[in-house]
């Protein structure tokens, strides 16, 4: 089975919501009401850049603040625009992995959280799948 499959039989198992991303205002749409990765530091005071009640201010219906809604930061769009690059390196240096980018947003409904893992991973040497998160460390 390939990694993308494994997650979501494994997110139907769990009572996990799966979207397809179909093109990016949609994903962003889906995700603006949810705690996702890109601030769920946040929830335990450990982000740089948003205090709670911003978070607050982001997510909940009567107060959204998309104007300032740090989900697409310098940093993060040169991550993005970026990622298939590093999806390429990846692959050249994992040659027995089977690899494949992240083409859904998970969602626990309950949490109200979600996330879209950057790629799905297989390692023949290791038992079941992983994900990978891609990062940039430097704006250069």
């Amino acid at each position: 089975m390939n990694p993308m499959q494994a997650a979501l039989d494994y997110a139907a198992t769990a009572g996990l919501e799966t979207y397809d991303i179909a093109d990016r205002a949609a994903w962003l749409d889906r995700r603006k009401s949810d705690v996702t990765a890109s601030v769920v530091g946040t929830l335990v005071t450990r982000h740089d850049y948003v205090t709670p009640f911003e978070l607050y201010c982001m997510k909940h219906p009567d107060t959204r603040d998309t104007a300032h809604d740090p989900e697409e930061t310098p940093a993060m769009r040169r991550g993005r625009i970026l990622e298939v690059s590093h999806i390429a390196l990846l692959q050249e240096e994992r040659p027995d992995w089977t690899i494949e980018r992240g083409t859904h947003y998970f969602r626990d409904p309950v949490g109200r959280s979600g996330a879209t893992p950057d790629v799905l991973a297989y390692d023949p040497t290791r038992l079941g799948y992983g994900v990978v998160q891609l990062k940039n460390v430097s704006e250069y």
